[in-house]
């Protein structure tokens, strides 16, 4: 089932960038999360696109109205404080896309990645349907190196294996989603697309690459 809801997870500290809210970070002269939701407006599939986010939320809030398709999207705050890990916004985001779509996909994507959505969307759902009777609640991309948990496809009913992971104190999204029924696909032919610029070494070089 293609994905129907998109997470996009802004709520980290950017500790890496000195404390700079990665979702506001320039990216080819605008924020990167003006580019991800240019993107995400354009894959008419997203019934319903969650930004997490914790901080500069007037910030953000008006980088949505700007978006051509603010109507379908929403910005929500981790459901626990603290900056507790991507879990916890991962958690956060699948409950509202739950409220509204019970049974439905959930595409996961990094702030800091300005690689291509519909690359990897489709890259996975291409993966899925060669091997549609597993029936996995998780697709997990694995780059050959390791997997990449912050690009996967969730199924909202894993929902309530995040929360119990959560109120137990676990927060390792990894180990969580391992735990899981999942389907492990490798993406090595995509590393370009699964970019984390985490420090300024690597959004800088990254612009220039992409140049």
């Amino acid at each position: 089932m293609a994905p129907s809801g998109l997470i996009i997870l802004a709520g980290g500290q950017g500790q890496r960038l000195g404390g700079q809210n990665k979702a506001l970070k320039s990216w080819q002269g605008q924020p990167i999360l003006k580019h991800l939701l240019q993107q995400a407006c354009a894959l008419l599939q997203f019934e319903q696109i969650v930004v997490v986010a914790n901080q500069d939320l007037l910030a953000i809030e008006a980088i949505i109205r700007q978006s051509a398709c603010r109507e379908r999207i929403q910005c929500v705050s981790d459901c626990q404080p603290g900056f507790l890990g991507p879990l916890i916004g991962i958690a956060s985001g699948l409950a509202e896309i739950k409220a509204s779509q019970p049974n439905s996909w959930v595409q996961l994507w990094p702030v800091d990645s300005p690689g291509s959505m519909q690359k990897v969307m489709h890259f996975l759902q291409q993966n899925l349907m060669q091997n549609a009777e597993s029936k996995p609640l998780i697709l997990l991309p694995h780059d050959g190196n390791r997997p990449q948990p912050l690009f996967a496809q969730i199924s909202t009913d894993i929902l309530s294996e995040l929360t119990k992971a959560i109120q137990q104190g676990h927060y390792g999204v990894t180990q969580l989603f391992q735990s899981l029924s999942h389907q492990k696909i490798s993406v090595a032919s995509l590393t370009d697309e699964l970019l984390n610029l985490n420090t300024e070494s690597q959004w800088h070089k990254a612009q220039d690459d992409f140049g």
